[in-house]
């Protein structure tokens, strides 16, 4: 992760978030990425103020920096945006994406991709499937919630009955 120091407390501030495949890595890409990061943040007139990257598949949400930036945003309000290269490097599945972009945005910030043009952009709407299963994820997770064993044993156990005629 970087960091740079942020002077000018007016200015938006934003995050950039890199996903590479192992096939993937190699220095070229990784420079164009981060410039093409760098460059949507100056067209917001935000200032980077960290970059995370991950060489991991983009199948599954198990990846270190990705959970250290969703940590660090859910720890401050101050992040404006969470710049990627393109929606791909979120998650290459929908529901995946969707749990991601929710979190990302009950943090307080705006997941924009750097490579769609600006007087374009629409910020990609979670599938709703996606948003149900981060919703399901923070309640069983949330740090208000701590499922005992007892209540694990009995949730096991649990049986729907038939609706009774009236």
């Amino acid at each position: 992760m970087i960091k740079q120091c942020n002077t000018d407390k007016s200015l938006p501030r934003a995050v950039t978030y890199l996903r590479f495949a192992v096939a993937d890595t190699n220095v070229h890409r990784e420079a164009v990425a981060k410039y093409i990061c760098q460059r949507r943040a100056n067209e917001l007139g935000a200032i980077v103020v960290s970059a995370y990257v991950d060489v991991a598949s983009g199948w599954t949400d198990d990846r270190p920096q990705l959970r250290r930036m969703l940590s660090d945003l859910a720890e401050t309000s101050e992040i404006t945006y969470v710049i990627v290269p393109e929606h791909s490097t979120i998650a290459r599945n929908v529901h995946v994406y969707g749990r991601i972009v929710w979190k990302i945005e009950q943090a307080g910030a705006c997941l924009v991709v750097a490579t769609v043009p600006v007087e374009d952009y629409r910020a990609m709407k979670p599938n709703q499937l996606g948003v149900l299963h981060a919703v399901a994820d923070w309640a069983i997770n949330g740090p208000q919630r701590r499922i005992t064993e007892r209540e694990g044993e009995a949730a096991s156990t649990f049986t729907l009955k038939e609706p009774e005629n009236d």
